[in-house]
């Protein structure tokens, strides 16, 4: 998932940044992701949205790099070099901020606009369209097919709240909630300051988890995202946001019935800008430390009880840097992460696990 809460870090000074201490002496987690790849080079800007599919045998994984004036599309399949593709023509300072893959050739993508609007677009058989304009910005965004697509806006005055779209027309089916994931055209999660809003059954129950969350030196409790996978149990992601610093970082879990903090992670600073499953049931969680700081990244094992650090050359150990998004290929353990390396120019930051 990938995700706006999760894409744009808050400013951070105060505790010490990890690039030379905890988060690099990386801990090695059950069922941890196999060795990170890196991406081409050459590029410059961010890697904003990343996401894959496997179908009839093959993998396929796309990334999307973008900077203030230029935009591109990376493609690999089967783990051979990336080549790039055409599209999508985004205006100045439109961003892709989320993507997934429904084929090999279809591709949904959703922007925000400079002027705080954005958009969904279609890819399919090599061109591009747009399939919805919203006059406020989108947060996160699922799609289980081109025809079961769950968009839930960014926090803020103007709220775009939760949106469906059946294949036909686009439903508003909250005005209010961020940071969600879409089950089904009929079962949703969305986020609502400290409650777990889910729509089944044709309702929204909402649930506080306010007191899983530790609180942050002079912060406030918030959750940052819920992600419900298939295959998985629904996990939320939450932070006691101390005060320049963030953190501490907690993950919660729902068993079907009840909530239960399964995992913190309090030491240094840590915040979260991508969030995934890691394609074992557990999750990975990918940030940034203040203080001009390097990357993180967390790793949650289904079933564990701590969050380990990893270490990834090039991105944990460079000040400045942050990891902006996270997905897994679907049915395989093919984990892809991407951000930004620093004030390294003309690096375009994809890792893979394959």
């Amino acid at each position: 998932m990938s995700l706006q809460t999760f894409k744009v870090a808050v400013g951070a000074v105060a505790l010490m940044c990890l690039g030379a201490g905890a988060a690099n002496a990386a801990t090695s987690s059950p069922a941890a992701p196999g060795n990170w790849r890196p991406g081409p080079a050459g590029v410059a800007g961010a890697t904003t949205a990343v996401t894959g599919v496997r179908a009839s045998g093959t993998t396929t994984e796309f990334a999307f790099v973008t900077n203030y004036s230029a935009h591109q599309t990376y493609e690999r399949t089967n783990s051979k070099a990336w080549r790039k593709l055409s599209g999508p023509a985004l205006a100045k300072g439109e961003s892709v901020v989320g993507a997934t893959a429904i084929s090999a050739d279809h591709l949904v993508a959703f922007t925000d606009e400079a002027n705080g609007t954005s958009r969904v677009l279609s890819y399919d058989k090599g061109k591009w369209a747009v399939i919805r304009k919203f006059g406020s910005s989108i947060d996160t965004a699922t799609a289980t097919s081109g025809s079961d697509i769950w968009v839930f806006g960014a926090p803020g005055a103007k709220a775009l709240g939760v949106w469906h779209y059946n294949g036909k027309s686009w439903t508003r089916a909250r005005t209010s909630g961020t940071d969600g994931s879409g089950v089904s055209a009929t079962s949703a999660w969305a986020i609502q300051g400290t409650s777990v809003e889910h729509l089944a059954g044709g309702k929204w129950t909402g649930t506080n988890l306010a007191s899983l969350i530790p609180l942050g030196f002079f912060g406030g409790k918030s959750l940052l995202g819920v992600y419900a996978t298939p295959g998985a149990p629904v996990y939320a992601v939450g932070s006691g946001n101390a005060e320049d610093a963030g953190g501490p970082i907690v993950v919660l879990q729902y068993n079907g019935r009840s909530w239960k903090k399964v995992a913190s992670y309090g030491q240094g600073n840590m915040q979260p800008t991508a969030v995934s499953s890691d394609g074992h049931g557990g999750l990975l969680i990918g940030g940034s430390a203040g203080a001009g700081g390097p990357a993180q990244l967390l790793h949650y094992a289904k079933g564990g009880s701590k969050l380990f650090p990893q270490s990834i050359p090039g991105m944990t150990n460079v000040p400045l840097s942050a990891f902006r998004t996270a997905a897994n290929v679907p049915g395989t353990t093919v984990d892809i992460l991407g951000g930004v390396a620093g004030q390294a120019a003309g690096k375009a930051t994809i890792y893979t696990t394959n």
